[in-house]
């Protein structure tokens, strides 16, 4: 079975302690679609309750237990394109509608690497808000939901084992292994019956079929627009969808389902656990064209950029950063050194 965006970064999957399957439920109250009770806890009070977000920056787990006033609890923040996972230790208290919560944070793989700051929180029934953050380079007010807690006596069947963020307005969760999709009014848009569904880019989102171990393309209601025929493919980006045929060569379809550029690369920016990195970025993608070369591909095929790096990050605002020569450099789009180029 193919990695899942719900377990996208594989210490996340080990980590997922903290959540347990409930009675898979077909419909879910719209009170989860707002802070309703955000400014009272006494629903959850002297109880373990889970809150989850992904972004395409970060994702984060907190189990928190709130007993009177006072908040403490443990998380997990894992950084999306560097896969740094922080454990988190919680404590606050509740003054009236906001809560100022303590958060200390320590690199799981280098300790010395540790954070602390304070946050202001507003906890609601299923929601938590999170205002103004400003913690290791993630700025802005943010919105985690309710999921299930494991160790938890909670019984309400209409909290999802997870939930993992909304991508253009539609958010994928879980419940006894599957999983499905939901839209803001947190209505179901595709049943929860995939073992494997990525996030949605461009009105298109992958799915993995069990039965015949290949994958394929839905739109955001579950319509199938591509049956699943490849061992991997890559929602739309830029318009196109990057797919790897049985010889282990990557290639690009259009969204008329036409092959545009040949199956070819070893490799593509694409890494399993993160189907949020996609490989066509401000018109360029970074391929591999053979072992330890990558270089640069325009929308029709033609390599625009040969370097020969043996790692090549994507376009950002007219700039990648490329390996070579034992040393990381940055390059603009015409392939030019622009910074570390001593």
């Amino acid at each position: 079975m193919k990695t899942s965006f719900n377990n996208i970064i594989f210490v996340i999957s080990i980590l997922l302690v903290f959540l347990i399957s409930c009675e898979t439920n077909s419909k879910k109250p719209k009170i989860h679609g707002d802070l309703d009770n955000s400014n009272n806890i006494s629903s959850i009070d002297n109880r373990l309750v889970c809150f989850q977000i992904g972004q395409n920056n970060f994702d984060e787990f907190l189990t928190l237990q709130i007993s009177n006033n006072k908040i403490s609890g443990e998380g997990i923040r894992v950084y999306a394109n560097t896969q740094k996972t922080y454990k988190l230790f919680l404590d606050g208290k509740f003054n009236g509608k906001e809560s100022e919560i303590t958060i200390q944070g320590s690199n799981t793989r280098k300790p010395e690497d540790s954070f602390i700051n304070t946050e202001s929180w507003i906890i609601g029934k299923n929601q938590l808000l999170i205002n103004n953050r400003n913690s290791k380079g993630i700025k802005g007010s943010y919105k985690f939901y309710r999921v299930k807690c494991s160790g938890s006596k909670e019984n309400d069947s209409t909290l999802y084992d997870s939930f993992n963020g909304f991508f253009e307005g539609y958010a994928v969760v879980s419940k006894d292994g599957y999983y499905g999709l939901i839209n803001e009014e947190w209505e179901i848009t595709i049943p929860l019956k995939y073992k494997d569904l990525g996030v949605v880019n461009e009105g298109s989102i992958v799915f993995y079929d069990q039965f015949s171990g290949l994958s394929g393309l839905l739109d955001v209601h579950g319509n199938i627009i591509l049956d699943a025929k490849y061992s991997e493919i890559h929602c739309f980006n830029e318009g196109l969808a990057a797919f790897l045929n049985n010889e282990g060569k990557w290639g690009f379809i259009n969204k008329s389902l036409k092959v545009v550029i040949e199956p070819q690369y070893l490799n593509i920016n694409f890494f399993k656990p993160d189907p949020r990195r996609h490989p066509f970025n401000e018109g360029l993608a970074n391929v591999q064209t053979s072992n330890n070369k990558w270089n640069y591909i325009n929308n029709k095929g033609m390599m625009v950029i040969t370097g020969n790096f043996l790692f090549a990050k994507s376009f950002v605002n007219g700039k990648a950063e490329v390996f070579k020569d034992n040393r990381w450099y940055t390059i603009d789009k015409t392939g030019k050194c622009i910074d570390n180029c001593d």
